[in-house]
């Protein structure tokens, strides 16, 4: 199941198509969701099914990027970083600006956090939260 979920974040980062502004967590749950699909789209060849959709593990919440980076300095140890982070870099995420965290809990131990700029709804990072 994670090797599905790391390879669709391959796809996703290369997905990452700039949107509008964000306002809302429901605009950036709906970003992340288009961002989510035309990955599907492009890793599958074919339409992405209409129920292509997070649930209710998934949710957002408005942050700074610099919040972010801290999070993930103190979370990850250093040879983490390589099979964690799966779209952008710890640079991507500065200089610090608003920005939208999409979190979804594969367990109670682990998830991912997508992270879009909320200026444009561009997917900057995206990172698999290791267990513990």
């Amino acid at each position: 199941m994670r090797t599905a979920i790391i390879s669709l974040f391959v796809l996703l980062a290369h997905a990452a198509c700039a949107a509008d502004a964000i306002t809302s967590s429901e605009e950036a749950l709906s970003a992340f969701t288009a961002i989510m699909r035309k990955s599907i789209e492009q890793r599958t060849g074919k339409k992405a099914p209409a129920d292509s959709k997070l649930d209710e593990r998934t949710s957002a919440s408005s942050s700074t990027s610099l919040e972010v980076h801290e999070r993930v300095k103190d979370t990850l140890l250093p040879n983490q970083y390589a099979s964690s982070v799966q779209a952008g870099t710890l640079g991507s995420l500065l200089p610090d600006r608003k920005v939208w965290v999409i979190s979804h809990s594969v367990d109670v131990f682990s998830g991912f956090q997508a992270v879009l700029d909320a200026k444009d709804g561009k997917l900057i990072f995206l990172w698999w939260i290791p267990e513990g």
